[in-house]
């Protein structure tokens, strides 16, 4: 059994989060993962798999710790169309006042007709 991962999953994850949104999933290097995680290629690797591994994981957290936290605070169900709205308008609104877009719509620009499809986007 191998020991566990020194690092913090959660950082690296937003760190490779921040990466692909500000890069693309193609325009992310290795020395941008590198930089973006704090870790090394082959820790990524062991960790991850590869690259493609890093970013499902990272599209993964994104979903899970960014865009659950905006639909909650903007779009409850009692929102309506006005909750919705809000909703989009926040993604423009980022902390620090860069925004790079949503991970979502620009991997889905980019990434939508690829061959073999992602695994964001062969699971629907």
């Amino acid at each position: 059994m191998g020991r566990p991962p020194a690092f913090d999953e959660d950082e690296v994850l937003t760190g490779a989060m921040h990466a692909f949104r500000r890069k693309g999933y193609r325009g992310a290097s290795v020395r941008d993962l590198e930089q973006a995680t704090g870790l090394k290629m082959g820790s990524i690797y062991n960790s991850f798999g590869d690259k493609a591994g890093l970013f499902d994981a990272a599209f993964a957290h994104y979903n899970a710790s960014f865009v659950r936290g905006r639909i909650d605070r903007f779009a409850p169900p009692s929102a309506g169309l006005a909750g919705l709205r809000a909703l989009f308008l926040s993604v423009t609104e980022e902390p620090g006042g860069e925004s790079y877009g949503c991970l979502i719509t620009n991997s889905a620009v980019e990434l939508g007709g690829a061959e073999p499809a992602p695994a964001w986007v062969a699971d629907g």
